[in-house]
């Protein structure tokens, strides 16, 4: 082990000999940092102009000669070597930094006999190493507020360490792409798309992973996503490489998934390469040995009442069908609840059909019932046999949606649906006799299983044929399963109507699952304890068991996720791969949440994204008035962007008033001057969101914001005699704007 140990990427701490030491001053760790990445001996001026910008050179030379005093204390003399003139780390002693073992593990690449463009199976190693010293940005959460200089230099720092992750996320998943092991390389090159959501290259890439994977429908949807944002931040349209890639897949003409191939040098190794409107990458494959990653697989947790409703209402399926509704906000944890069922149903037998919707694409008609039948027709051997004993006018009714099938069971030419009475239903008709021939090959097989996800995205089309189908219900054992997010779907909305119907009818079940208890969390840590003594834990297994011998975890958990069990996953993930430490005060974003969280934000309006930032400053609950107020935007833009983030599920409103009663308590009356709108509060749906919109915003403007947030409180205070109660907030605000009121 190191005498001295230096993490400086993500929040930054020392250890020595295994042991944690605490340095008294950020000063100290700024200049420790600064020292082991310039690798050099540095003066003492320079120093002291650097960390002390604001002294005089006697008073900055004194303030260095106190921080090196207790920098070396808490060293134990151990890895500075000072003099007169300068100071330098002593590099003759056991020193290991986390950035440099980063830049030695992507430097071992260049030892493999390959171009810097290849990569080989003896890459992915250190490669993935490198990935796990990364825990998040270089020195994450750090800043000196009173040195301009040490920032920049801190920001370049960054930037350039954040580049070099980028870089090794791609490297990564396009090896893993070699492998065909698609559902991997799009973890990683999403990961890598995190970094910079405007990077083409990074778009590309998770086009042809997905459509590689068989997801064609999410490979177009991240070509409508790279459009949206290249066109909101950057008012520019996507490169040629781009939209040419886009048009292939949606023709269904997607490139063939990379090969491997053997070679006489016995090295595989993959190069990229972009030439003219090709996007291309050629794989030579030496060696035949597989290269595999262990990953720790959670269970269903906090969910058992809700998975026994699920099994008893599929396993009451008799005569006629069932509808099952699961629905909650993002993150949930809906479409994993349904996949339990649908595995259930997969091993007793019964056959399953499944398709997803995606945001942005509810202009493409049918796009859903499309993209799930196609799923199923591409396992031709048992489609066909099944397809053989569906009568040829309903496939043909089939084959306006499908052109693919008339060539394939010799179908008159397709025509367009006519317009005459009668014609729609007999097309819906066609397409449901297709979902139960599909789903009921023989009598003795379980009830057909049809699970549609996300599906307050689907295109009105495929609702209209869903509502078609869920009518007659009664008429043939079959389970339908829908999630939605929740506000997206609410009463107003057809489906939900319909749902009301079939539950007075008994043919459905609404499940609306709410945010993990403590207990539950509490209890999944146990568990996780338990199962990985009980077998061979493998690396991040007991990465985990270690973590979880801390008795806190659980507890640490439900604070960072407030129960959402997608953002749990997230960050026993980042355990699992050693970036997070329970003994650390301050845990960064996960690269998993702040992807999950960004996508919250992508569909917003400008108005809507700069009232929330706002909002972000004011708290996790804030008032009407007080962010009309801040905000700079008229009533009425305020108004609908509120409307908007509450339809978005980002914020709500609080349904127990008691701020507003205590200040009424407070006060004799509420002033008949004040506006209604000044009661009005709302919360933050997810605290980590408020955290990501708010370390977004600049420092500066962060200073400004706190200052008229301080300013409007002190006002409202002295004007509705409420001083005691602002005061606390008033005062925080202004520290935080560095000003005094």
């Amino acid at each position: 082990m190191s005498e001295l140990t230096l993490f400086l990427l993500g929040s930054p701490y020392i250890e020595r000999n295994g042991a944690r030491i605490t340095v008294d001053t950020r000063k100290a760790i700024a200049l420790l940092a600064y020292l082991a990445i310039t690798g050099q001996r540095q003066r003492r001026d320079t120093l002291a102009t650097l960390l002390w910008p604001d002294y005089d050179q006697p008073h900055a030379h004194a303030t260095l000669r106190r921080t090196l005093w207790a920098l070396n204390k808490a060293l134990d003399g151990v890895g500075l070597k000072i003099d007169r003139e300068a100071i330098e780390l002593d590099r003759q002693r056991h020193l290991w930094i986390d950035v440099e073992a980063f830049h030695h593990a992507i430097a071992e690449c260049s030892t493999h006999g390959h171009k810097q463009t290849q990569i080989c199976a003896a890459c992915l190693e250190p490669l993935q190493h490198a990935v796990s010293l990364y825990r998040a940005d270089f020195l994450a959460g750090f800043n000196l507020s009173d040195s301009a200089n040490f920032d920049d230099w801190q920001t370049f720092q960054s930037d350039s360490l954040r580049r070099s992750y980028a870089y090794v996320l791609e490297r990564i998943a396009h090896c893993y792409s070699a492998q065909a092991d698609f559902e991997t390389a799009i973890t990683y090159a999403r990961q890598w798309l995190a970094i910079d959501h405007l990077h083409e290259a990074a778009h590309r890439s998770l086009m042809q992973f997905y459509a590689w994977a068989g997801q064609r429908a999410a490979a177009l949807h991240q070509y409508e996503e790279c459009v949206r944002l290249l066109d909101h931040e950057l008012n520019v349209v996507p490169l040629e490489v781009t939209t040419q890639l886009y048009l292939t897949l949606k023709d269904n003409h997607a490139p063939l998934p990379p090969t491997l191939l053997q070679t006489e040098s016995m090295l595989t190794t993959l190069q990229l390469s972009e030439s003219g409107s090709q996007y291309t990458a050629r794989y030579v494959n030496t060696s035949l040995a597989t290269l595999h990653t262990t990953q720790y697989r959670y269970p269903l947790l906090g969910r058992k009442e809700e998975w026994q409703l699920l099994h008893s209402a599929y396993s009451k399926i008799e005569q006629s069908g069932m509808l099952i509704v699961i629905d909650g906000e993002a993150g949930i944890g809906k479409t994993r609840l349904a996949q339990e069922l649908l595995k259930h149903v997969q091993r007793q037998g019964g056959l399953t059909i499944t398709a997803r919707s995606y945001e942005g694409e509810s202009n493409l008609a049918y796009g859903l019932i499309t993209s799930g039948l196609r799923a199923v027709l591409a396992l031709h051997a048992t489609t066909d046999r099944a397809l053989s004993h569906l009568p040829t006018h309903w496939l043909q009714e089939v084959g306006r949606l499908l052109p693919e099938l008339t060539p394939r069971h010799s179908l008159s030419p397709v025509t367009p649906l006519l317009e005459r009475p009668g014609a729609q239903n007999h097309f819906f008709e066609g397409l449901r006799q297709m979902f139960l021939t599909l789903c009921q090959i023989s009598a003795d097989q379980p009830p057909g299983f049809i699970f549609f996800d996300d599906i307050q995205w689907a295109d009105t089309s495929s609702i209209d044929f869903l509502i078609y189908l869920l009518r007659r219900l009664d008429e043939q054992p079959l389970c339908i399963v829908l999630t939605w997010r929740s506000p997206h779907i609410s009463p107003p909305h057809r489906l939900y109507h319909l749902l009301n119907e079939l539950k007075h009818n008994g043919q459905a079940l609404h499940l609306s699952l709410a945010r993990l208890r403590p207990s539950s969390i509490e209890q999944f840590v146990q568990h996780l304890n338990t199962s990985s003594t009980n077998t061979a834990p493998s690396p991040q297994a007991r990465q985990i068991q270690l973590t979880i011998a801390n008795t806190t975890l659980g507890q640490r958990l439900y604070q960072e996720t407030e129960g959402l069990p997608l953002l749990l996953i997230e960050y026993l993930s980042e355990i699992a791969a050693g970036k997070l430490h329970i003994e650390e005060e301050y845990w960064p974003l996960p690269a998993g949440v702040r992807t999950v969280l960004s996508l919250q934000l992508v569909a917003l309006h400008e108005t809507s994204r700069q009232i929330l930032s706002v909002a972000a400053v004011i708290g996790h609950s804030f008032d009407f008035h007080t962010l009309h107020t801040i905000s700079s935007n008229s009533e009425e833009e305020t108004v609908l962007a509120l409307e908007e983030l509450l339809n978005q599920g980002l914020i709500e409103e609080m349904v127990e008033m008691v701020g507003i009663v205590e200040m009424a308590e407070q006060r004799d009356s509420l002033d008949p001057t004040q506006p209604l709108e000044t009661l009005l509060l709302y919360e933050f749906r997810y605290e980590k969101l408020r955290h990501l919109l708010y370390t977004e915003i600049s420092q500066t403007r962060r200073r400004f914001l706190h200052r008229r947030i301080a300013e409007t409180l002190l006002t409202r205070a002295e004007i509705h005699g409420e001083q005691s109660m602002l005061a606390e907030q008033i005062a925080f605000h202004a520290k935080m704007a560095h000003t005094s009121m």
